[in-house]
């Protein structure tokens, strides 16, 4: 099933097609908070299953940063 995104807060999520997709967010302690620019996706169309994608840091492709 791959591994499933963090426990997070502030993230956008959106339905395409028959993907899900997640973007950034926090995860927010007492004493502690974590900013996320990560990049999930589950496939809807199968057996559910998270990947965790990595885009190249290039001029053209740009990857944003952090943020909720």
């Amino acid at each position: 099933l791959g591994t499933a995104p963090t426990a997070r807060s502030g993230h956008v999520m959106l339905v395409w097609r028959h993907y899900l997709i997640l973007f950034g967010g926090f995860y927010e302690a007492l004493r502690e908070t974590r900013w996320y620019d990560d990049l999930h996706v589950l496939d809807l169309s199968k057996t559910p299953q998270w990947l965790n994608l990595t885009a190249p840091h290039t001029r053209l492709a740009a990857k944003p940063d952090a943020r909720s």
